[in-house]
């Protein structure tokens, strides 16, 4: 390797070690599914069920197992926490950061490669997806990596990349499912129809490459298929896949800009820059089209499923990191471009700034903490827009990166601890032991279910305004009509519960004049609740 591009991939490694590594354990473990997975991962572990998922000490079927092999793994080697479940996350942020650089090295130059994978590496997005216990980071990273290889072998027709296809597309597929087949495929098949290439269409499409996928896909699902059957069938083909396509999950997320207004936030800083893309696009039409049709074409296939949620678009924004590192490559750039990208810039860096203060009426212990962790990104940007003026383009990006960097490093000492009791039961532990109430039943919110058990051990139990407050069922009890909250509640002499505010209303509705309600914690939304039946008086 030159010494340029190994200075180019230190320089990668310290960045994302700096935005990825940096408060890595704050929050601890959030709800509902950094606990979900990260309990999973552990029954997995101490139960040897490490080829069936399990929750609840029961099978569960919403994911295929690669991503839990891997928290497995790192809980084996550091124990169980937040350090070694967001690592999984982590880690293969750098990877995709790393193997984005030698994918744009190999087609394009080394300054390419190296701003475009800058661009991945501080998008809030990217940032973010490496500080949670969920599969997208994973899945996205496989996804990106199946289509890195697609493109090379587009342009040099060798019969590896098409096989190193087969291997990412494959371990995407058992990241998350079916979709690790679908975006790569169909992305990849669509841009050779754009691109007129009927004879590299009909070699992709019937390739070889299918035995590798066949042979490292269908293990597992033959085994998960004939073990559990029609309840594994039905659960993660029809339940987790089919029914997520045709039903919204979350009702309010189905709308038309939902996507596009995560995709606007999660780019920062470099949604600001999106008025370069194009530039000198004839020098680099191929590569340009490549990534619109990827962008395009799984953009089109998240906003067609009615179930729609943040983290799902995620395998859009290497696409978007690479329109990006295109266009900065430009030698020739519009003056009409500059004077946009500075005033995003500029608008972006207001906003951002003046945004904590909306905080102040109903969270003002966040309004200075929020201040300083977007202040900083916010002078980043009020730099870069003034670098762009003046066309010295690669210190506006050392402007922005540095901003995000400032903000990796201040949100977890100033934001994230604040976060702590209202997002994650990490508390509950404590409270348990301090209340004598180990291994007696904690009545939830459904939210909060899974972490309730997973930080305290204790039996869990939901209430819940329907029989079924989850997509996927759990086993757990659930407790819905009011008569039957009620006998429960007056068969326990004590009696704790994590809950929402509202919760808590008909909660005290339904307790008698008997009982005594003790708020234990209380954090925006969360409440831990102790409800004790007091000691009768005699005459």
């Amino acid at each position: 390797m030159p010494n340029k591009s190994r200075r180019f991939l230190l320089a990668l490694i310290a960045l994302c070690a700096a935005l990825y590594l940096f408060g890595i354990a704050v929050p601890s473990l959030t709800d509902p599914d950094d606990v979900f997975y990260a309990e999973s991962a552990k029954e997995m572990a101490d139960s040897g069920s490490i080829l069936t998922p399990v929750i609840f000490e029961h099978p569960q079927f919403e994911k295929p197992p690669l991503y839990l092999w891997f928290l497995v793994i790192s809980f084996k080697l550091l124990g169980v926490s937040a350090v070694s479940a967001r690592l999984v996350s982590a880690l293969f942020g750098l990877l995709s950061v790393v193997g984005t650089f030698f994918f744009m090295r190999k087609l394009i130059d080394e300054q390419a490669a190296f701003i475009t994978a800058v661009i991945l590496a501080s998008a809030v997005w990217w940032i973010g997806l490496t500080h949670v216990v969920l599969t997208d980071m994973v899945f996205s990273t496989f996804v990106a990596f199946s289509l890195y290889s697609f493109f090379l072998w587009y342009k040099h027709e060798r019969r590896g990349h098409l096989l190193l296809f087969a291997l990412f597309s494959a371990l995407a597929t058992l990241a998350k499912g079916p979709l690790g087949l679908l975006l790569p495929l169909s992305t990849a098949a669509v841009f050779l129809i754009v691109n007129r290439s009927r004879r590299q269409l009909g070699q992709f499409l019937l390739g070889s490459w299918w035995l590798l996928w066949l042979v490292l896909v269908l293990p597992w699902f033959l085994y998960a298929g004939f073990k559990y059957g029609n309840a594994f069938l039905w659960e993660f083909f029809v339940n987790c896949h089919w029914n997520r396509l045709i039903h919204a999950e979350h009702h309010q997320f189905n709308t038309l800009y939902f996507y596009p207004a995560v995709i606007t936030v999660g780019l920062i800083p470099w949604t600001c820059y999106l008025p370069f893309v194009g530039a000198d696009f004839r020098r680099q039409k191929t590569e340009y089209l490549f990534a619109i049709t990827w962008f395009v074409v799984m953009f089109v296939i998240f906003m067609v499923a009615q179930s729609k949620l943040s983290t799902y678009i995620s395998p859009v924004f290497p696409a978007l990191a690479m329109l990006i590192g295109l266009s900065l490559t430009s030698g020739r750039i519009a003056k009409y471009r500059v004077f946009a990208v500075a005033a995003l810039l500029t608008i972006v860096g207001i906003g951002l700034g003046v945004a904590p203060l909306f905080l102040n009426k109903d969270y003002p212990d966040f309004v200075v903490p929020g201040l300083k962790s977007f202040g900083v990104i916010a002078i980043g940007l009020f730099a870069a827009a003034l670098f762009v003026i003046r066309r010295r383009l690669r210190s506006a990006l050392t402007a922005s990166v540095i901003g995000m960097i400032g903000f990796a490093v201040i949100a977890p000492l100033t934001v994230f601890p604040k976060l702590e009791t209202a997002l994650t039961e990490s508390n509950l532990q404590t409270l348990v032991e301090e209340n004598h109430y180990t291994n007696q039943p904690i009545l939830c919110n459904s939210l909060y279910v899974r972490g309730a058990h997973f930080y305290s051990g204790n039996p869990v139990i939901v209430m819940a305004g329907s029989k079924n407050p989850f997509w996927s069922k759990h086993p757990v009890t659930v407790l819905s009509e009011d008569q039957e909250l009620r006998d429960f509640i007056d068969s326990r002499d004590s009696l704790m519960c994590v809950f929402m505010k509202r919760d808590l209303e008909r909660f005290d509705k339904l307790t008698s004049p008997g009982r005594e309600n003790t708020i234990l914690s209380r954090n925006i939304e969360r409440l831990v609740v102790l409800s004790i039946k007091r000691a009768e008086v005699g005459p």
